[in-house]
């Protein structure tokens, strides 16, 4: 019980520090528009993702169903 608060506790500085520092310093604008840019960079080389991820499966790094998920996970829904 102890470890899933402490996870809990873990994840949630882990968020507020991964958002709040970047808005704090930079501000919503420029936050959000990093963000948008990031998407449309991510959907612009999809096939070049999934081959990296094809080869890390190749490699052992992943599985075949976790490169499924993260794939299929960003773009379809």
């Amino acid at each position: 019980m102890a470890e899933d608060l402490a996870w809990i506790g873990g994840l949630s500085l882990l968020g507020a520090i991964g958002i709040g520092m970047p808005l704090r310093l930079f501000g919503w604008k420029v936050v959000w528009g990093s963000v948008m840019a990031a998407w449309r960079f991510t959907r612009g080389h999809r096939w070049k993702i999934l081959i990296l991820l094809l080869l890390g499966a190749a490699l052992g790094l992943w599985s075949l169903e976790t490169v499924r998920d993260v794939f299929f996970g960003l773009w379809v829904r």
